[in-house]
């Protein structure tokens, strides 16, 4: 007799527990076809999170279409959060392990040939020259645009510059020298001196 009260009370709980699994089921098939038209990248994750409310809350939500998007508009408010920590975590982490590119630059030595004028400068020095003008990240960026002293790029990049500062420097014009004064020809002293010796006599 106890035997066969367990044995239904059993069946009894695991017909209840089966029911409400596909009640659930079915609840979850009816929020993924609307949600999936609202939000189809998370509608996966936004039903799993709404379903984890409760029955009564989700049936609540598909009778409710305000009521469903408060509960949708809060799911996603959560998910931005976790989003944003674990993006802020994965780049802290970076930040942790990455070499800042000013300090590679410094430990090279190398130089590299500025465009605006063809001196070839270490990053330091041209870090020295622009600051204050221009942020660090621009002038890490143009750092990586010039090229290596040393290389037909550079060679171009003197030249270039070069032919830049001709063509601004002012045109220098030498004064003209003053004109000599024309000689008399022979003709003309001999009759100057003719003209000469009539005037006397």
């Amino acid at each position: 007799s106890g035997s066969l009260l367990s044995s239904l009370s059993a069946a009894l709980s695991s017909s209840t527990m089966s029911s409400a699994g596909d009640a659930m089921m079915e609840i979850g098939s009816d929020l993924y076809s609307i949600v999936n038209q609202i939000h189809p990248e998370l509608s996966g994750k936004l039903v799993g999170m709404l379903l984890q409310l409760g029955e009564d809350e989700c049936i609540a939500c598909l009778e409710d279409p305000t009521k469903l998007a408060e509960r949708l508009d809060e799911a996603m408010a959560l998910l931005d959060s976790s989003q944003a920590a674990a993006t802020a975590a994965a780049v802290a982490r970076a930040q942790a392990t990455a070499v800042p590119r000013k300090n590679k630059y410094v430990k090279s030595g190398q130089k590299r040939v500025d465009y605006e004028d063809g001196i070839p400068r270490t990053y330091e020095e041209l870090e020295k020259l622009c600051q204050g003008q221009y942020t660090a990240k621009e002038i890490e960026e143009y750092w990586e645009s010039l090229p290596v002293d040393g290389t037909p790029a550079a060679a171009d990049a003197k030249a270039a510059a070069e032919a830049k500062r001709r063509a601004a420097a002012p045109a220098t014009t030498e004064p003209a020298a003053p004109a000599e004064k024309p000689q008399q020809s022979q003709v003309q002293r001999a009759e100057s001196s003719s003209n000469n010796s009539n005037s006397n006599n």
